[in-house]
């Protein structure tokens, strides 16, 4: 019986550097990449649709603009963490964004994490040129 448990014991001890080993190569794959940059955020909400575990959801969502993409487009109210917003005021936002990339996809981040910084400025108006809700698909918005 003793000579069974220690062949066990030797057995499992072989086997857990490489379950080790496998755990730490997967996560020498995955980047993290923050960035901050400014975000306008318009005075109203609009209908739009959002991937959530999967679902398909309408629902409202922001109308933004960022440097990179400056026509507005659509983006989850909860996704910027520390920013409350309230209807009728259009905001410009430093926000900090903190991708995770898998290295071995060269893709779209794996998932983005979103952070307020600072109000750069709230000021109550009517956003300009908004369209009239993001329902169409190439502009639905994955959650994060």
């Amino acid at each position: 019986m003793k000579k069974l448990s220690l062949r066990i014991i030797i057995m499992l001890l072989s086997i857990l550097p490489f379950a080790l080993t496998s755990c730490d190569d997967d996560e020498d794959h995955i980047s993290v990449v923050y960035e901050e940059y400014i975000m306008t955020v318009a005075s109203k909400t609009l209908q739009g649709h959002i991937v959530n575990d999967g679902a398909l959801l309408q629902t409202d969502v922001l109308a933004i603009k960022t440097p990179s993409k400056p026509n507005w487009h659509p983006f989850p109210m909860t996704n910027i963490k520390g920013f409350r917003y309230e209807p009728g005021y259009e905001y410009e936002l430093l926000v900090g964004e903190t991708s995770y990339v898998d290295d071995r996809l060269m893709d779209d981040p794996l998932w983005s994490e979103f952070k307020l910084v600072k109000i750069m400025s709230k000021e109550q108006i009517e956003s300009e040129g908004l369209p009239e809700d993001f329902l169409k698909p190439e502009d639905t918005q994955t959650e994060n």
